[in-house]
């Protein structure tokens, strides 16, 4: 054994070894600890998406309650301002009569996020049975 305690290949790490085992961990932690901020904006977007699709359904089920002549079930733009879950959203549906007795309703819910506006739209179909 050599005065210093190491012999021959017995050297160690270098200092450039060690830095670079200290980034890859410290890349690898920051990952890790950003995947929970990730998973709580999913999950928010999905709850804003479920939200504005009970908005489209609660209009659904309101338009499918009245009657051919209702004055919502007009041919034409027809639009409601629904507050759910702390959010305003804005209902628009068109109405087209396809004969006397049917009628395509499209729906479509908007919203904001931030600078940017979101919506999805649904088509439903109405008969007029009576």
């Amino acid at each position: 054994m050599s005065p210093q305690g190491l012999t021959g290949n017995e050297k160690g790490f270098t200092l450039i070894e060690v830095m670079v085992a200290i980034t890859i961990l410290a890349i690898g932690l920051l990952a890790v600890a950003a995947t929970p901020v990730m998973v709580m904006s999913g999950n928010n977007r999905a709850q804003r998406i479920t939200e504005a699709s009970f908005g489209a359904m609660d209009r659904f089920e309101q338009l499918m309650m009245l009657d051919n002549s209702a004055a919502d079930l007009t041919s034409g733009n027809h639009s409601a301002t629904v507050t759910q879950g702390g959010l305003t959203y804005t209902v628009k549906w068109v109405v087209t009569d396809l004969d006397s007795s049917r009628k395509q309703i499209d729906v479509t819910v908007q919203w904001s996020e931030g600078l940017l506006t979101k919506q999805y739209q649904y088509a439903y179909y109405k008969t007029d049975f009576m």
